[in-house]
């Protein structure tokens, strides 16, 4: 996609052969080594893959550690302009409930109003809400994001205000929460189960109003990483 763009979609989702997180995230590297095999012909190759097997452990240590102490360890600080002039009533929920669930793996957000700033820092990631999504995009897209560029994120109201008025501060939570995830992950890529699967169906709707969709095991892993490399 143009941009290195990531679309989010609500339809069944079909089978896809795109390997575990960790093998994507080597990928992106560059590098092809075996993450938790060390024999290897290149003593550089080993090393390094006993570097990330350790770094993932620690990850795993630190983001239980976080949680059962209930107090998020990282800060990521997300400017909502609302430009579609989306009521409080639907994104004051919304927020709330995207901040739980993040403080769930152990981060937390931080919710600012207007435009992210020129000059943002790190952890600044910016969501616009447009009242209409481009011409181009099929109706079932609800947003976009663009995880290699790592700031920006558009969510398309109109298709929002299509969804039951009670449901609809849930769907833009877990819409925000998908793509936030795009954007720390820092690579287009979708989970077999939870809050990354590639598409949502009307069973995962009317269960989102009793139990957020929860993270995957991967997705926590590399949220960290891709925060880490930030």
């Amino acid at each position: 996609m143009a941009r290195g763009e990531h679309r989010s979609i609500t339809q069944p989702p079909t089978q896809s052969g795109r390997g575990s997180a960790i093998t994507i995230l080597l990928k992106k590297m560059s590098r092809t080594w075996p993450v938790f095999s060390f024999a290897s012909a290149d003593p550089e190759e080993a090393k390094e893959a006993m570097k990330t097997t350790m770094m993932m452990m620690v990850i795993a240590l630190a983001v239980k550690t976080a949680v059962q102490a209930g107090e998020p360890q990282a800060q990521v600080i997300v400017f909502l302009q609302n430009s579609a002039v989306v009521p409080p009533r639907i994104f004051v929920p919304a927020e709330g409930m995207a901040t739980r669930m993040f403080a769930g793996i152990g981060i937390h957000l931080v919710w600012r109003c207007g435009k992210l700033p020129a000059k943002g820092g790190s952890r600044f990631i910016g969501i616009k809400l447009m009242a209409h999504a481009p011409h181009a995009y099929d109706f079932s897209v609800l947003a976009d994001a663009l995880p290699y560029e790592g700031v920006h994120i558009r969510v398309f109201y109109e298709r929002i205000a299509s969804f039951d008025q009670k449901l609809q501060p849930v769907v833009l939570a877990h819409v925000m929460v998908h793509e936030i995830t795009h954007i720390l992950e820092g690579i287009s890529r979708h989970s077999a189960t939870g809050i990354m699967r590639a598409q949502w169906n009307t069973d995962d709707h009317r269960m989102m109003m009793r139990d957020p969709q929860p993270f995957a095991q991967e997705d926590v892993e590399l949220i960290y990483l891709g925060l880490k490399a930030r």
